[in-house]
């Protein structure tokens, strides 16, 4: 997954031809080792406890500006089932090089006409943070049909599709809203992520990703996760001598990353005793 980062002006870019677009999977792999055990090993322990760093950073951070009371403007988790990866899998592989997540506001209206969900409990905010798909072509450009795949009840269907035009509407209403000023705001100086892009083959990884009995996952949740300060990842390992760190590699990837938002995935159903169930650490590449 590659981060996104645009400016404030309410326009759609047509083309991301500056996407890395290569799938490197998480990005602590290779980076974070046990000592004395093979990499591979140690890897499936430790993401889960960076993971929760970037969950709580995002919680005392960003989205404690986007906290008033029961009007919360975001939800707490964005579910997927495996079945929706594997339908846009089957129809957009083999037109493009991935799919585009962006940030955007969707109102209540807007969620229930594009979702086919019967409410929404999670907030009583009358519009809210969401993430629309997109697949892109083989040249980079937004293939122009959008898709509201992250249902709270997990309906999806790949024949709802959002026009360009209305994703256009609700993309630029985005730009405008308190919700973006607020985001740009805490972010300054720095842009803010605009959204994330995930290549086929890790949406392939994805949905191939098997437990520890062997079995496919049921779903996915993404969590909405901020790039927390440097030193507090340092302070984990200082903390964790079992574990090492290229310091040098991860210090230049989180060059001008930090107070960024961004989304972590989690497999579902989890396991008990297990520690291997979150995946892409703020979208970090080495």
């Amino acid at each position: 997954m590659e981060a996104i980062n645009r400016d404030s002006e309410c326009s759609l870019v047509e083309n991301y031809d500056t996407l890395y677009v290569e799938a490197n999977g998480n990005k602590l792999d290779y980076l974070v080792y046990n000592k004395g055990v093979e990499k591979e090993l140690a890897f499936k322990d430790v993401h889960h406890d960076i993971a929760n760093i970037f969950i709580y950073q995002a919680t005392i951070g960003v989205l404690s500006k986007l906290d008033n009371g029961s009007k919360r403007l975001y939800l707490d988790k964005y579910s997927v089932k495996k079945k929706a990866l594997e339908e846009l899998y089957t129809k957009y592989s083999s037109l493009g090089l991935g799919i585009m997540f962006h940030f955007i506001t969707l109102n209540r209206k807007q969620y229930f006409m594009y979702t086919d969900n019967e409410d929404i409990s999670d907030t009583d905010a009358e519009e809210f943070i969401y993430i629309i798909g997109t697949p892109l072509d083989h040249d980079k450009n937004l293939l122009g049909e959008h898709f509201a795949i992250f249902n709270l009840k997990n309906n999806f269907d790949i024949n709802t599709i959002i026009d360009d035009h209305a994703f256009r509407d609700i993309y630029c209403n985005y730009k405008k809203s308190d919700l973006f000023r607020i985001v740009s705001d805490y972010r300054m100086p720095d842009k803010p992520s605009d959204g994330v892009f995930y290549p086929w083959e890790d949406i392939n990884k994805i949905m191939s990703e098997t437990n520890s009995q062997g079995n496919l996952y049921d779903e996915i949740e993404f969590i909405i996760g901020e790039v927390p300060n440097y030193k507090y990842i340092l302070d984990f390992f200082r903390r964790n001598p079992k574990y090492g760190l290229d310091e040098n590699r991860y210090r230049e990837a989180y060059a001008k990353e930090e107070k960024r938002i961004t989304i972590l995935g989690r497999y579902v159903p989890e396991e008990l005793g297990i520690r291997r169930n979150f995946f892409d650490m703020g979208s970090l590449y080495p």
